[in-house]
């Protein structure tokens, strides 16, 4: 409903603009010559339709078949199966002439233009362009006589919109907005070209087990799965997961696991003292409670470091879930990183059966695969920030594990109360295990410590590194520019026409 409306209003406004200026729109009765820019104007105008109708009428099929629908029929006439080779193949040979076009229409200015002076105009431009596309396909090794077209008519957009431009600087810099804008269009296309064509998937599955028989191969291919804190190589870079995370407006980035729910949705509490200079207690606001971010260090042999936060979006209201990438951008390549799938956080963890071990101050013992020491012990006189009633004892335990990338203080605590025993155990979620206190040995002193363990945190996520693809928002900035210069060029031009007209 949302797309046919949004369709409907620019149909029908364009339906009333068109019908409003339709006597005023001129007309010739003798055939537009190919020599002319009326022509060539008339040819991209057409290209750039049928790229549109291209993507618009197969990517409606879903609303064509509610329509048949409404009206009493029966469509099941499914979108495209091969969307890459679809749309993109198809989209690439319009892509070509357009570049063609947008190269060559600018050397026609509003009158007939001579075959022989067109010839000696474009020499230049199309000699030129060889050389630079000749470089581009050595460096590179193009070998798809598709992508050497389109890189070669691309080039060739730049080098004759390039001079056109610089003839305009001579003369009225006014003038140059249609030579920027098509430069720009150019640019895009070959950004388009190298981030799309010649992307490089680093993260590739090169265990070979399959993450999950309901993904398609593709993502089995093309993704890697990450435990927290076990480093992973990928490609060049070695990457490590440390897990989900909230961006706080105090903090930045904060883990999840500690944080509770507060009364309001968009803040939450600091369950244990932070080395970000948080403490427990501490309410911090989340500038978008449904955004969860997954905290992926990258670093590489030549010195290369840098941390990503994919994003994910969890709206339990709609039962969506968007994935963002977050990118790592360089002048010649951008880093593309995304998370796939995480465990889903409705599902709670399966702990393993307690294991029980009996251990005085300042011995060893372990934790899962941790090796852990058991500091010491203190009584307390508070806890979760009330007093303790008269008569009651609670001790606090502090225990030091060894974790993979540093060591982790696990509190657990110890309660007699009225006679009868509770237990508040300790969670390090880095290192998927749990810690409490079971007994007490007052005659030899010793603590008996129960621990468990879970499946660490994992993501499955891709990373794509994408060549070139700030040509493209270079472009993107040029096109507008360009639209920018002519827009007000023709504003100008009005001003005059109407104070003219007002004398």
């Amino acid at each position: 409903g949302q797309l046919l409306i949004y369709l409907f209003v620019f149909v029908v406004g364009t339906l009333i603009l068109l019908a409003r200026i339709w006597k005023k729109i001129p007309s010739k009765a003798e055939e537009v010559s190919p020599y002319t820019r009326e022509f060539w104007i008339f040819l991209g105008t057409a290209t750039l339709c049928l790229m549109a109708f291209q993507v618009i009428l197969p990517t409606s099929i879903p609303v064509w078949n509610r329509l048949v629908e409404f009206f009493g029929g029966s469509s099941n006439v499914a979108p495209p199966a091969d969307q890459v080779a679809f749309y993109s193949n198809i989209q690439l040979y319009l892509a070509i002439f357009l570049a063609v076009l947008s190269g060559t229409g600018q050397f026609f200015w509003w009158n007939k233009i001579k075959p022989d002076e067109l010839r000696a105009k474009l020499t230049g431009p199309v000699l030129i362009s060889l050389g630079i596309s000749a470089i581009f396909f050595l460096s590179w090794g193009m070998t798809k006589w598709q992508y050497i077209l389109l890189l070669t008519a691309s080039v060739y957009s730049v080098v004759s919109n390039a001079f056109i431009f610089r003839s305009l600087l001579k003369s009225n810099i006014r003038l140059s907005g249609g030579a920027v804008a098509h430069i720009g269009i150019a640019m895009m296309l070959i950004g388009i070209l190298f981030s799309s064509g010649y992307s490089t998937i680093i993260s590739m599955n090169y265990t070979g087990y399959v993450w999950n028989s309901d993904f398609p191969d593709e993502v089995n291919q093309n993704n890697l799965l990450l435990f927290q804190n076990e480093p992973r190589q990928m490609g060049p870079y070695s990457m490590i997961y440390h897990g989900m995370r909230k961006l706080t407006k105090e903090a930045g980035f904060v883990d999840v696991n500690q944080l509770s729910p507060s009364a309001l949705p968009n803040q939450m509490i600091v369950k244990r003292n932070l080395e970000n200079g948080l403490i427990q207690g501490d309410t911090v606001t989340l500038f978008n409670q449904e955004n969860s971010y997954f905290e992926v260090d990258y670093s590489s042999e030549d010195g290369q470091a840098f941390t990503l936060y994919p994003r994910v979006q969890m709206n339990d209201e709609m039962d969506m879930i968007v994935y963002s990438p977050d990118i790592q951008r360089k002048w010649h390549s951008d880093i593309y990183t995304h998370v796939r799938t995480f465990p889903d956080p409705a599902v709670g963890p399966d702990w393993s059966d307690w294991d029980s071990t009996m251990v005085g101050q300042g011995e060893q013992f372990f934790v899962g695969d941790y090796v852990a020491t058991f500091l010491d012990i203190e009584p307390i006189s508070e806890l979760d920030g009330r007093p303790l009633p008269e008569g009651d004892i609670a001790l606090k335990a502090r225990v030091e594990v060894q974790g993979e990338m540093k060591n982790y203080m696990a509190e657990p605590i110890f309660i007699i109360q009225n006679l009868q025993v509770g237990r508040v155990l300790d969670e390090l979620s880095d290192l998927a295990a749990q810690i409490t206190i079971m007994s007490i040995d007052p005659v030899n002193k010793k603590f008996l410590f129960g621990t468990r363990t879970t499946q660490k945190d994992w993501i499955i996520m891709e990373a794509v590194q994408k060549p070139f693809i700030n040509v493209l928002w270079i472009g993107t900035l040029l096109l507008v520019f360009g639209l920018s210069i002519a827009i007000s060029r023709r504003y100008r031009e009005f001003q005059m026409m109407r104070d003219k007209a007002m004398e």
